[in-house]
């Protein structure tokens, strides 16, 4: 095949991913596919613009294809992950996503939708994820240039319905405002007014000192 063949449906893929027509980016790419079979850059670029438009199965079959055929980026479990995701598959999710980060993967995104994955079915499990990760020898955390994991549990917890990651990195030293912010709310909602002050800023944090102060006062005989 003939490159002076293959460069049109190049271009209108291309242009089509860029204006966001995933439709007619499908349609140049399945054409490609036809005409260069297995060809993981066309596999990769096909099995996106199927996952953009919710079409889960058959960006589960692209991906499973790729792997077949030898793919070995990490973004080619990653993505499965987010195909059997979509199809309410987690368990399947999970590992799909263990396998990404085992083939190298350096994005924020695979530990952050692995993680929302673990929390949404139990709290606990995306905790000792992270307990996990904590644990491993090169997991010394700066928090100026945080690595993957940490940047993508603070996305996860900023989007948790829970507060049990926000409160784990919380505990880690997590300097995050938001972090902060959600911590804080765990602890003015256990009504946990030692753990809220430090967390608290200004006029709030004055309130809660007063009403800690006053409790303090209660409690003496």
């Amino acid at each position: 095949m003939t490159q002076q063949t293959l460069a049109p449906w190049w271009r209108l893929a291309r242009e089509a991913i860029e204006a966001a027509n995933w439709q007619a980016a499908e349609g140049a790419l399945r054409r490609l596919d036809s005409l260069v079979p297995g060809q993981p850059q066309v596999l990769d670029l096909l099995s996106y613009a199927l996952l953009m438009q919710g079409h889960f199965h058959a960006c589960e079959a692209v991906l499973r294809n790729a792997l077949a055929l030898g793919g070995c980026s990490f973004w080619t479990p990653h993505k499965l992950g987010d195909a059997l995701r979509g199809q309410q598959r987690m368990e399947e999710a999970i590992a799909a996503y263990e396998q990404a980060l085992s083939w190298g993967s350096d994005s924020p995104l695979t530990a952050r939708n692995l993680l929302q994955v673990l929390d949404g079915l139990n709290p606990a499990r995306a905790v000792a994820r992270l307990e996990a990760w904590a644990a491993e020898p090169a997991s010394a955390v700066d928090w100026a240039d945080p690595p993957a994991w940490i940047t993508g549990a603070c996305e996860a917890a900023r989007t948790s319905i829970g507060l049990d990651l926000a409160q784990w990195l919380h505990r880690l030293g997590c300097p995050d405002p938001e972090i902060r912010r959600l911590t804080l709310e765990a602890a003015l909602l256990r009504l946990d007014l030692s753990e809220g002050l430090p967390l608290a800023q200004g006029a709030l944090a004055l309130r809660l000192h007063d009403l800690l102060n006053r409790g303090l006062t209660l409690q003496q005989p």
